[in-house]
């Protein structure tokens, strides 16, 4: 069982619960049975989520061992990533420490992805107005966005909807991630997509961050 790699460092190698990838995950989570590294640990040991144990300094009581041996990461995953949106940005080692820790609260703390209750994230068709950067002179001009689920895409307008989406993004390749440094707003997000074997990015915001929360 110690060979499992951590179960938030490891996002999709085994299938598990975190970053990849981490070879060093000697921590316990012992309310949700899975494997981390000491990193994903300080997150875990908040009192919403429950407590760790190293298995190297502590005891590990045999009744942890069986309930390790019932869950394990493989098994978290299945459950606290079940309907994790395709478009959800999920963080790599190298992305800040907000950013791995809201991934956590999201799994484990509100549960967001189990399926369990009306996900947030769960929005067949959506519009309104985001605030786009323009790609020539970088000014933030107020661009008409939808997202369609049935049409499998998240397009934008620059004037009448009946001229045409100026852009389209599918939603499969989507990813979005809160930049307001790089933006220089609170509520900024960078949202990238694969097209034509390239990667594109757009830089939007909206003053309202609830606005935002079916992208981020």
């Amino acid at each position: 069982m110690l060979g499992c790699p951590c179960a938030w460092c490891v996002l999709g190698f085994i299938g598990i619960i975190c970053l990849p990838l981490s070879t060093d995950p000697v921590w316990v989570s012992c309310n949700v049975g899975v494997f981390v590294c000491l990193v994903c640990s300080g997150v875990h040991r908040i009192p919403s989520i429950g407590r760790v144990k190293s298995t190297q300094l502590d005891y590990v009581e045999h009744d942890l061992i069986e309930f390790m041996r019932s869950h394990g990461n493989l098994r978290a995953k299945d459950e606290y990533e079940a309907c994790v949106p395709p478009f959800y940005y999920r963080p790599t080692e190298k992305d800040c420490m907000v950013l791995k820790e809201q991934w956590i609260r999201a799994k484990y703390e509100r549960k967001e992805f189990t399926g369990e209750k009306d996900c947030v994230y769960s929005v067949e068709y959506k519009e309104g107005f985001l605030w786009k950067k323009g790609r020539d002179n970088g000014q933030f001009q107020k661009r008409l966005f939808v997202y369609s689920e049935n049409e499998g895409v998240l397009k934008y307008y620059t004037g009448d909807k009946r001229s045409g989406p100026k852009g389209k993004f599918p939603i499969q390749t989507l990813n979005a991630m809160f930049q307001g440094g790089n933006i220089e707003h609170q509520h900024g997000l960078e949202v990238t997509c694969v097209q034509d074997a390239r990667t594109r990015s757009i830089y939007v915001y909206h003053d309202d961050g609830q606005v935002l929360r079916f992208l981020d």
